[in-house]
């Protein structure tokens, strides 16, 4: 990595859980990199339900969903969802919503400062339908033809620049969700997607986990039903939620926005709009982080920040020859 000047190299970290209770943990009680060393498994022992795609293999997920794969609490049966693995990330779809419960990612340099641009043809998720015909269990794209809403990626497409057919992958519609277009998805949510090409340059490792929630403003008079989209009857989700973890000097960092599915004014930012990772796991019904102990989730916790503020400029320096981040 270059030198950079200390200017350029400063990042201003705003601690948003400063009116917690708990006393800051000490460096040694804040969790080290050695904990984050991959299980391995035998294909026989993964969890039930996964599918995996042709190319991955049995044991990578283990590296995208760093600190277990998200355990849903919500009681929803086994038979209506189903987690799918790809190189590129790791999805848990729920097939009556016809969306995901989350879809978590391990961004690299290399992937976001590939030289890929441009976009893919939004498809079915061959995991979920035979095709756009005949998908019982997913969203087809006739689902959102016309129905005012943008189909919002998880898993970033800009995180997918090195390899065209993980770019492909991400416009499976398993990996998307009905989202507002104009004031949100292709401008404050686009505009936190494009930051963590950034902060990837920063971390030694990044991990996401992104994902719908559906939680009060689109619950339909309290009635439990959300509004839906197309003939598939595809759920709009009431809020986005990203829960973003990275490694800096063996420790972990993390924040998480959360932010309703809505239009927002041109001034507005994603920064606005910071939440508690228990606030999170309560609107999402997940536990999102399973293989930390209580007490280690509670450190990791009070050591969230908000995101660094970081440059485009920086990110070219810091990349060195793997790719420009615009």
């Amino acid at each position: 990595m270059p030198v950079c000047s200390i200017r350029k190299l400063s990042i201003i970290l705003i601690v948003f859980l400063a009116s917690c209770s708990v006393p800051s943990p000490k460096d040694t009680d804040l969790i080290r990199a050695d904990n984050l060393q991959s299980r391995t498994l035998p294909a026989d022992k993964l969890p039930i339900g996964i599918v995996l795609d042709s190319t991955t293999d049995a044991l990578s997920w283990r590296h995208l969903c760093a600190f277990g794969i998200p355990v849903d609490r919500s009681g929803t049966p086994e038979e209506h969802k189903s987690l799918i693995q790809r190189k590129g990330y790791t999805l848990k779809h729920h097939h009556q919503r016809k969306t995901a419960f989350f879809v978590c990612e391990a961004p690299t340099v290399k992937d976001v400062h590939g030289s890929l641009t441009g976009r893919a043809r939004w498809q079915v998720d061959p995991a979920i339908c035979a095709n756009n015909s005949q998908c019982l269990s997913g969203a087809t794209d006739s689902d959102y033809v016309r129905s005012g809403y943008d189909r919002g990626h998880l898993a970033a497409n800009m995180n997918q620049r090195a390899e065209v057919g993980l770019k492909e992958q991400t416009f499976y519609l398993s990996n998307a969700a009905p989202q507002v277009g104009a004031g949100f998805n292709r401008t404050v949510w686009a505009d936190l997607e494009r930051d963590l090409t950034v902060l990837v340059c920063h971390a030694e490792k990044m991990w996401t986990i992104t994902g719908p929630l559906y939680v009060d403003s689109r619950d339909l008079q309290g009635t439990g039903r959300f509004e839906t989209i197309g003939a598939g009857r595809v759920w709009v989700p009431s809020h986005f939620f990203k829960l973003v973890v990275w490694l800096k000097d063996n420790k972990l960092n993390g924040f998480v926005i959360a932010m309703p599915n809505q239009r927002y004014e041109s001034d507005d930012t994603y920064r606005n709009y910071v939440v508690s990772l228990d606030w999170l796991e309560s609107a999402a019904q997940l536990d999102l982080l399973p293989e930390l102990g209580d007490a280690e989730e509670l450190n990791f916790e009070n050591n969230f920040l908000s995101l660094p503020e970081v440059s485009w400029s920086e990110c070219d320096d810091l990349c060195g020859d793997v790719g420009r981040c615009n």
